[in-house]
């Protein structure tokens, strides 16, 4: 997506921020307790053609 408004309240998102950082959220809430991230946990990013 290109911004957080892209998504639904409560949708999950992946974007990149404005430092070129993948940023991964939950727009209007929190993905660390969503998803249960730490910093330093190992994630892996899929992409799929649509």
């Amino acid at each position: 997506v290109i911004s957080y408004s892209d998504r639904p309240s409560g949708s999950p998102l992946a974007l990149i921020g404005s430092h070129g950082w993948v940023e991964i959220a939950i727009n209007c809430g929190n993905a660390q307790q969503m998803l249960n991230f730490h910093i330093g946990d190992p994630i892996q990013i899929v992409l799929e053609q649509r």
